[in-house]
């Protein structure tokens, strides 16, 4: 059984508080304390809730942590898990601060669209309609949100989304340039490097292997590939690369 905190409940505002995007893990820590719950019963009833519902112990524990972080302070003698709630406002607030690190680079959809989406999700789980979520509520909220990829994607996601955004290509067009360049990284290191790059130039650049390519010129569009010279091509310079000399309509490679 995990080791009670030296924390009332009925203190909320001397809690830890969460930060950072929902990952699966074992025991949270936040702010060096481990956020487990503070007394056996709420322990067994996590456990329980987590096996009823099929969810990961470590993040049932980890919802369990959000909720008491942000539930209203709870009078004397009342307890967290029955008679704790969230309401709307600070439920939104909750899941913009905590599940989503960056909204405006969520794909096509803005920061007011999001808060709405935020918003359904509390009006369809509040099933009695009293304004607040109960911490059973709250629990259902967060499985609805853990299915929604704007609110459950890994930092690569997030990163592949903004690349899309900033260079106005659609995610199956990001999705082709990330899976050649995947290919070309033989060794997995995430940078293509220097031994790799004429494969990238015969298989990108559509120069057949019998045309021979001098030292000089290779070196010049490596120059081109890789912009900060740290010798390594890392994604985000393939695919500027490839969109500025290699795609319809780019300025094109050996004077083309």
């Amino acid at each position: 059984m995990w080791k009670d905190l030296e924390l009332a409940r009925s203190e909320p505002g001397n809690h830890p508080t969460s930060s950072g995007p929902l990952r699966p893990m074992g025991l949270m820590n936040l702010d060096g304390v481990q956020a487990i719950p503070t007394c056996g019963k709420d322990v067994v009833e996590v456990c329980r809730l987590a096996k009823t519902m099929q969810v990961p112990v470590s993040e049932m524990q980890q919802w369990y942590v959000l909720f008491r972080d942000h539930a209203e302070p709870l009078v004397s003698g009342a307890e967290l898990l029955l008679d704790g709630h969230i309401c709307q406002e600070q439920f939104v607030k909750l899941v913009r601060n905590n599940l989503i690190s960056d909204s405006e680079i969520l794909a096509d959809r803005s920061i007011e669209r999001v808060r709405l989406s935020i918003e359904r999700v509390f009006e369809a789980v509040d099933v009695n309609h009293d304004g607040a979520l109960s911490f059973y509520e709250f629990v259902e909220s967060m499985r609805i949100l853990s299915f929604d990829g704007d609110f459950n994607v890994t930092p690569e996601e997030r990163e592949l989304r903004r690349m899309a955004k900033k260079y106005n290509l659609s995610p199956a067009e990001l999705d082709k340039y990330k899976k050649i360049f995947d290919e070309l990284d033989e060794d997995h290191s995430g940078r293509i490097e220097d031994r790799e790059f004429e494969t990238l130039l015969h298989r990108c650049g559509s120069i057949p292997r019998n045309i021979g390519i001098s030292a000089k010129r290779r070196q010049s569009l490596w120059l081109l590939a890789d912009p900060n010279h740290d010798g390594g091509i890392d994604f985000e310079e393939f695919l500027v690369f490839n969109l500025k000399y290699l795609a319809p309509g780019a300025v094109g490679l050996l004077g083309r």
